[in-house]
């Protein structure tokens, strides 16, 4: 008898399942239905036995080369009507998704299936064995009487798989993989078939010798954690215009579906899933909130089934079996206005409809993972504002409910990092536009404004928040040096109290830069200048632990301190811990000294001096520009030397300061150059104040609403946002020292 359908056609229309498990789902359901259609004696009990074939050297757990499996069961057999539908492809008669398109499955992933059947024909058990390919469904179509046989009963096996992608994953395939997946398609499927002593032998072997069995068995599956009904309406047009904006009202006729859920330890499960089914096996899933396949919440995973006669019907499930073809609203509208020949008095139930009746009821089944959700959310909003991302970003980035903090924070980086490449190329194409612009033409500042908007685009809300935030953040800080400077802080104030003095000097070094730390980009730099903050760099550091950007030493390793600054000439130990020392780059560095507001400047005017005799002669790298600032408060023009010349700040600059040789001979070579400024930290706090309002003023921020002065209640209030360490280290609490 010659098949109803052209085998490879039939294959190229039927496309191969997404599931590497498709082809055993299938042969199971097959058992499931054979099964199903035959009454057991009192003592015999429906079972079906999965058998994996592998081949390999060494110990099971080492190599191993998937071969074929096989599902064996006790059901009906391929009696004559069952192999007339098996060899019929796309055949509708049978209610259980005999179409003929799980023979399809079979061979999109093996080359053959081999069947092997016993059943029941006129009183007597008959054999029929038979095989598929590529080119035959069915390669016989007589039965011969079988002998000695007391049961029915089916082997199916599938063997030569085809490989490809897939290869390496089933030979990965652990029979728990299988007794996981098994539980997770048919869960409903055995539950409701509990009573009948079902169970499911699942067997790995190794070079045909048996390594491992697990058995699932249907008495086992646990209650539900949960169950109830919904029901689902039929809809119609309420149009008689079918071609004007259609609306849809309910007919009053509704399909009534079961919903059953589960909450098991997740060994027992391989992934979470609602699942819409049909004949109680799992076909489409539902997603809803943000739970991946694989997470473990707790400990444990969560599986709905929905499942009703209606999802069982034939028509609604396609030929693959692995999705719905009950359609879409927006599908059916389409229709209604492009058909001339549509019926619109046809009545639907929508699978868009069935989802969202679903979803309503998910939120008191899933309580405990919406609030982990929730705070998972929380989380999530917490670290993309601490580390500026934008909210936009966060709630695109691929964030499961268990992720760590950790990876939280990795996965915003990388989705920002994603988002700022697409920018950065947008704004690169828009400066590159710039070489359009003449300054000769008359429209030409309109242009640049134009080109200024454009660019204020793409940049997000958030980073601009952000700059918000920095600006009135450093107008926060000069604040505070000011009152520092007035002996204003809480932490002076208490001192003050109990006839102490308060180290000034530590304050404000550490406000600026933390003492015996390098220059991560946590610092207030920017008070001095603007391009420190750029600058790699050492606080309160010996110059013999100074390490350079290339990771080398500023001075030879391994050297004797003692004996460095004895061969120098310094004997006091302190002058070899510069307050801060910065390398702008190659050949130059920076050098920074803080002295308390009432010391007098003059008398330290040789102390970056000597740091920079000590750097240019005995450093490893050959420094030739030092660039150093004496920082404080009391100096008189009357003791300082003649080459210092006043600025327009009212501080003081002394340029072009040889730096000599100490080598024996070498005393008059210049080896390096020396520019010095003795500088008033009221006038860095005017300074700052000024850049700060020239930000602010273009931003729109009124730095005038921000009244903190010594005299006010606001001081307290100033105080509560920093902290003072035993080392009187200073810390703005509200946000990043960038």
């Amino acid at each position: 008898m010659a098949e109803s359908v052209d085998l490879k056609g039939a294959m190229g229309l039927l496309k191969k399942s997404k599931n590497l498990f498709a082809p055993l789902f299938e042969a199971i359901t097959n058992s499931f239905e054979a099964i199903s259609e035959k009454t057991y004696a009192e003592n015999e009990s429906p079972n079906i036995i999965v058998n994996f074939y592998f081949t390999g050297t060494g110990l099971f757990d080492e190599i191993k080369n998937f071969s074929s499996f096989e599902v064996i069961d006790n059901g009906v057999g391929f009696n004559d009507a069952g192999f007339l539908r098996y060899k019929t492809l796309l055949d509708k008669s049978k209610g259980y998704k005999n179409r003929g398109s799980g023979r399809v499955q079979f061979l999109h992933r093996f080359e053959r299936v081999e069947i092997s059947s016993i059943f029941r024909k006129n009183g007597s058990y008959h054999q029929r064995d038979f095989h598929s390919d590529e080119n035959t469904l069915a390669s016989d179509d007589e039965s011969i009487p079988a002998v000695e046989q007391s049961e029915t009963g089916s082997r199916v096996t599938l063997k030569n798989f085809k490989g490809g992608a897939d290869k390496e994953n089933i030979d990965d395939i652990t029979i728990e993989d299988i007794q996981s997946a098994i539980k997770n398609k048919f869960l409903l499927k055995l539950y409701l078939d509990r009573g009948k002593s079902l169970q499911i032998v699942i067997n790995f072997y190794k070079n045909q010798i048996l390594e491992k069995s697990l058995i699932v068995k249907a008495d086992d599956i646990p209650v539900p954690t949960n169950e109830g009904e919904l029901d689902v309406d039929y809809y119609k047009i309420d149009s008689d215009d079918i071609f004007s904006d259609i609306e849809w009202i309910p007919t009053g006729k509704k399909e009534k579906l079961n919903w059953v859920h589960w909450k098991l330890p997740e060994q027992d499960l391989s992934e979470n899933g609602i699942f819409l089914c049909s004949k109680n096996v799992a076909i489409q899933p539902i997603s809803f909130l943000k739970i991946k396949k694989h997470d473990s919440i707790q400990g444990f995973r969560h599986l709905t089934a929905v499942y009703g006669d209606y999802l069982d019907r034939a028509e609604s499930v396609n030929d693959a079996v692995d999705k719905f073809t009950i359609p879409l609203k927006k599908d059916v509208e389409r229709e209604a206005a492009e058909s001339l020949f549509f019926d619109k008095d046809a009545e639907y139930i929508f699978i868009d409809d069935i989802e969202d009746r679903v979803k309503k009821v998910l939120p008191d089944i899933y309580t405990e993972i919406k609030d982990i959700k929730e705070k998972q959310d929380r989380r999530v909003e917490f670290f993309a504002e601490m580390h500026g991302i934008p909210k936009e970003i966060a709630e695109a980035a691929k964030i499961k409910i268990t992720d760590s903090d950790e990876e939280i924070v990795e996965k915003l980086y990388k989705k920002q990092a994603e988002e700022v490449s697409k920018t950065n190329f947008k704004i690169q194409k828009l400066y590159e536009s710039l070489i359009d612009l003449s300054p000769n033409d008359t429209k030409y500042q309109d242009d640049l404004e134009k080109k200024g908007a454009e660019l204020l685009e793409l940049i997000p809300l958030q980073n601009k928040n952000e700059l918000t935030r920095y600006v009135i953040r450093r107008e926060m800080v000069t604040k505070i040096l000011g009152l520092i400077l007035k002996n204003s802080l809480a932490c002076q104030t208490q001192l003050r109290a109990k006839g102490e003095r308060s180290d000034k000097e530590g304050l404000i070094h550490d406000l600026v830069f933390k003492r015996k730390s390098q220059n991560d980009g946590l610092n207030d730099l920017w008070i001095l200048n603007e391009e420190f903050l750029h600058y790699s760099g050492h606080s309160d550091t010996p110059l013999n632990q100074i390490k350079l950007p290339d990771g080398s030493f500023l001075f030879p390793a391994n050297i004797d301190e003692d004996q460095l600054l004895t061969q120098y000439g310094i004997k006091n130990r302190k002058t070899n811990r510069p307050d801060i020392f910065l390398f702008p780059e190659e050949g130059k560095c920076i050098l920074v000294e803080f002295k308390a507001h009432d010391v007098d400047l003059s008398d330290h005017l040789n102390q970056l001096t000597k740091y920079c005799n000590l750097i240019a002669n005995a450093s490893t790298t050959k420094i030739e520009s030092f660039y150093c600032y004496l920082v404080g408060e009391v100096v008189s023009r009357i003791d300082l030397p003649g080459e210092f010349t006043k600025t327009v700040y009212g501080d003081y600059v002394k340029a072009n300061q040889p730096i000599r040789s100490v080598q024996p001979g070498q005393e008059e070579n210049q080896i390096a150059q020396m520019y010095q400024e003795v500088v008033h930290l009221s006038n860095i706090e005017k300074r700052a104040s000024i850049r700060n309002k020239s930000f602010a003023d273009k931003l729109g921020i009124r730095l005038d609403e921000i009244p903190l002065d010594e005299s006010s209640s606001d001081i307290s209030r100033l105080a509560s946002m920093v902290s003072i360490n035993e080392n009187a280290a200073i810390k703005v609490e509200s946000g990043n020292n960038l």
